[in-house]
């Protein structure tokens, strides 16, 4: 192999001499592929060596191929470039309904959790008719937790009324022996 170039579509030499070139001292079978730099650029180039045919030998001649590495390139890198946007779309989608699912839990619990916090001051809690109504795990604990609410808001009330109707003096005392309150029996 002498390296002359016989044809090329860019602007060349008949029989210019490419044995001096990087790409030229890389042809180390009779077909294949390397990347190389040529004139400052890197391209793909794919080679294949004439064999000839059956019993003709053929004339030894390189048949090379080179494609500037950007012009190969480019589709992949275009598929990694559409690739990465859609899966930044789908993580945003996924952040997006985990806040959505993670509110639809908290805000519900957050709800029992003010709803006692009435109960602990005395107050009649407050539930959002929609978090009793769901049929899953956190609608069965906002209807149990009414039920206990109004258990514990009806034995408050018969406990005022005993208290309040009692005929013996009754005595409500803090931990420190302090009176909060007194019935009316007691009061006379």
């Amino acid at each position: 192999s002498t390296g002359h170039l016989i044809y090329s579509s860019l602007a060349f030499k008949f029989l210019e001499d490419q044995s001096n070139r990087e790409y030229f001292k890389k042809f180390d079978a009779d077909r294949g592929y390397f990347i190389a730099k040529d004139e400052e650029r890197v391209a793909l180039f794919s080679y294949a060596n004439s064999k000839g045919y059956r019993t003709w030998p053929g004339l030894g001649w390189k048949f090379v191929v080179r494609h500037d590495i950007n012009e190969v390139l480019k589709p992949i890198t275009n598929l990694n470039r559409s690739i990465l946007k859609i899966a930044a779309m789908a993580i945003l989608m996924a952040l997006i309904i985990a806040l959505i699912l993670a509110r639809s839990i908290t805000r519900p619990i957050h709800q029992l959790m003010k709803a006692t916090e009435q109960i602990a001051v005395g107050k009649e809690p407050t539930l959002d008719q929609r978090v009793m109504k769901a049929g899953d795990e956190i609608g069965d604990l906002a209807r149990s937790f009414r039920q206990m609410s109004d258990a514990l808001h009806m034995r408050q009330k018969q406990f005022r009324d005993l208290f309040d109707h009692s005929p013996d003096p009754i005595f409500i005392l803090d931990g420190k022996e302090s009176i909060l309150d007194v019935s009316h029996a007691a009061s006379e």
